[in-house]
């Protein structure tokens, strides 16, 4: 009897995992066919809140400023950090592009520091900008087309991320979980209607957008920064959108106390989000789908081995097919063995999202130990360390 259940739940998450597939192939469809070609970055700012304490810092930087001449970056660094600060004048140095570097003053405890830094940045830019982690690379080549929809109607748009991968287990860990998920889950939650989120990674704005709303102010005191941005906007009828253009993001993970932290904090944003805005079709598509692999493994192992391993080859067989998707939706560079880490990644999934409820209102954030009040307001405290 347990066995034909297991086999009932297997079918269940393999018609799950098909109809996120045909939900995130509709969305991306609908996207993909624009023009290419010219590049035009002179009306950009790239805007880039840079803390150290990630080793591919500095490698994420350079590639960004290699790729197109006339757009602007302004890069802003904690005046504390001496680190971050002679590896931006050292590309500064390097390099060609226009780069405005400002050392920020003492940031106050309760402030969001990415947030706060992107605040300071805002003055500086002009007419469009690009608000990036210093760990992500852009894609400029649909540069012109979101520059016609930001002039077409007031939104906010936001691209895809990828992780690079990268040279060890645990680092790799992390791109497995990342990659096995955006596509699934990105393009799937804008198919199924109004973006109540977005991604923070990397986006793209009018600076009068931010400008008039006072958007960094609003949200300058909140951890999940991403989501009450989201909510700001939407609260002012301003359209979050969801893009196709892929953001690679760089990281490298320092040991296995740097990524236990890593996972917590992504939780306990996922706890965050979920509180205020989960829904039927996020909570079927992307929430029970989560559960669903670790669930079946161990009931499969209470009934028979063989039965175990088949749950694992179906899981292999997902991850086969998320690789060849993301080779051809997102050009990703991956070794084979990506599989198997986004595997890996789904069977422990569930113990990080437990582990969050532990504490879930201490995060560690690179060099900062971050305490979440009840408000969702925040106080930081310098600890050292590194966190992605």
């Amino acid at each position: 009897m347990m066995g034909k259940i297991v086999i009932v739940i297997i079918v269940v998450m393999i018609a799950l995992y098909m109809t996120r597939v045909l939900l995130m192939l509709s969305y991306y469809l609908g996207l993909v066919k624009r023009a290419r070609g010219h590049i035009s970055a002179s009306q950009f700012s790239v805007i880039q809140p840079i803390v150290s304490g990630d080793g591919s810092l500095e490698t994420c930087l350079r590639r960004n400023v290699d790729q197109v001449q006339d757009i602007h970056f302004v890069w802003v660094v904690d005046q504390h950090d001496h680190e971050a600060i002679k590896i931006v004048q050292r590309i500064k140095k390097d390099s060609k592009a226009i780069i405005k570097i400002i050392i920020a003053d003492e940031i106050p405890q309760n402030k969001n520091e990415k947030v706060w830094k992107q605040k300071i940045a805002l003055p500086h830019v002009r007419k469009y900008f690009i608000a990036v982690d210093d760990d992500v690379v852009i894609t400029y080549e649909l540069l012109d087309d979101i520059k016609r929809r930001l002039d077409e109607s007031t939104c906010v748009i936001t691209a895809l991320p990828y992780y690079r991968m990268g040279s060890d287990f645990l680092t790799n860990l992390v791109v497995g979980f990342v990659n096995g998920n955006t596509l699934l889950t990105y393009l799937v939650m804008a198919k199924l209607g109004p973006m109540n989120n977005m991604n923070g990674m990397c986006y793209f704005s009018k600076k009068a957008t931010f400008e008039t709303l006072g958007l960094f102010e609003l949200v300058e005191d909140k951890l999940s920064d991403e989501y009450e941005l989201a909510k700001a906007l939407k609260k002012n009828q301003i359209e979050v959108i969801q893009d196709i253009v892929p953001c690679e993001v760089g990281t490298s993970i320092d040991g296995l106390s740097h990524y236990v932290s890593l996972m917590k904090r992504w939780m306990v944003f996922v706890n965050i989000y979920m509180r205020g805005q989960l829904k039927l079709g996020v909570l079927v598509t992307i929430v029970i789908p989560t559960a669903l692999p670790l669930v079946i493994l161990m009931m499969a192992l209470l009934v028979d081995p063989i039965l175990a391993l088949g749950a694992i080859v179906v899981e292999l067989v997902i991850g086969v097919n998320n690789y060849f998707l993301r080779q051809n939706l997102l050009n990703a560079e991956e070794r084979l063995s990506i599989i198997a880490y986004e595997v890996l990644a789904r069977y422990i999934q569930p113990f990080h999202y437990i582990y969050s409820l532990i504490k879930p209102n201490t995060i560690v954030w690179r060099k900062n130990q971050v305490t979440i009040e009840s408000d969702g307001s925040v106080n930081y405290q310098k600890v050292g360390g590194a966190d992605e």
